[in-house]
């Protein structure tokens, strides 16, 4: 994984159903910091700190 790349999240918690689901977002990979990928998701979330392990590259 590395800058520019598109990613999405393998799963996300959904606590109207307590069960995991997926996402069909995709992102656009900033940077690192700290050992989290910063990923922008839209205008609504442009700059999120993510695990590197619940990312997918596509």
């Amino acid at each position: 994984m590395k800058v520019g790349d598109t990613v999405k999240l393998n799963q996300v918690f959904d606590p109207a159903s307590l069960s995991m689901v997926d996402w069909d977002r995709l992102g656009l990979v900033l940077g690192f910091n700290c050992g989290l990928v910063q990923v922008f998701w839209g205008e609504d979330f442009p700059c999120e700190d993510e695990y590197p392990e619940q990312l997918v590259v596509v």
